[in-house]
């Protein structure tokens, strides 16, 4: 979706994503069944240096929808 493409933009242009898009990309790729993308950019937000981009409450419950 666009959501998608934004985001992709965003990181092509180095902007930082904070947890907040992070966490609305999550939920639209598990939304569209793009389960190892999702849990691949929850992997990069658990290994990311950015304090406001570590996984919250809100990201690992959707990141529960990937995995069941």
């Amino acid at each position: 979706g666009k959501a998608i493409s934004y985001f992709e933009h965003m990181k092509l242009s180095k902007v930082q994503a904070d947890r907040i898009s992070c966490n609305i990309i999550i939920s639209c790729l598990t939304k569209l069944e793009k389960y190892e993308d999702a849990i691949q950019l929850f992997h990069e937000m658990r290994t990311s240096d950015c304090r406001y981009c570590r996984p919250d409450v809100v990201t690992f419950n959707t990141v529960m929808h990937a995995y069941a």
